[in-house]
């Protein structure tokens, strides 16, 4: 599996021209530019390309760690935040249809390495629960999820039985 990178470092010369051609060009799509200067794309892109459903409360959470990381320490996002910018990009919930394509075992599979196993390492093996023992199911997948206006279906992955 490759990794692609997060985030572009950029050498303060690029980032003169950057602004340089935004100022001299300022019809041009800053879409344009940053895909001009291999800037990868937003979260949301990332996470829809692989199928996953994204709500609301995620996409303010990682509003506000961008923001900490911005150092906007005092920074609050809240719903009307998220109103804003969900109209500014064309952002809309969509009911995710059927299983037409499943989540990327790829993508879980990082994250169970990168994000989950980290963050269970700190805990005693008697705090750490098995899905079974805490009662969650996977029926509970979110069946909305936030997408671009432009996007036909939102895909994902979701059980045709109903028990």
């Amino acid at each position: 599996m490759s990794k692609k990178p997060k985030t572009r470092t950029l050498t303060l010369k690029q980032k003169i021209d950057i602004i340089n051609e935004v100022e001299s060009n300022p019809t041009k799509k800053k879409t344009t530019i940053a895909e001009e200067h291999k800037i990868p794309k937003s979260t949301l892109s990332v996470a829809r390309a692989a199928n996953v459903p994204v709500t609301g409360n995620i996409l303010m959470e990682k509003a506000s760690e961008i923001a900490r990381k911005l150092g906007h320490a005092n920074w609050k996002c809240n719903e009307g935040w998220l109103h804003r910018f969900k109209r500014r990009h064309d952002i809309v919930c969509k009911t995710m249809s059927g299983e037409r394509k499943a989540v990327d075992e790829s993508v879980t599979d990082a994250w169970v390495e990168e994000i989950l196993k980290p963050k269970i390492a700190s805990y005693h093996p008697r705090d750490v629960f098995n899905v079974d023992e805490s009662r969650l199911f996977w029926k509970l997948l979110p069946d909305k999820t936030l997408a671009f206006k432009s996007e036909k279906n939102a895909l994902g992955a979701r059980n045709r039985k109903k028990d």
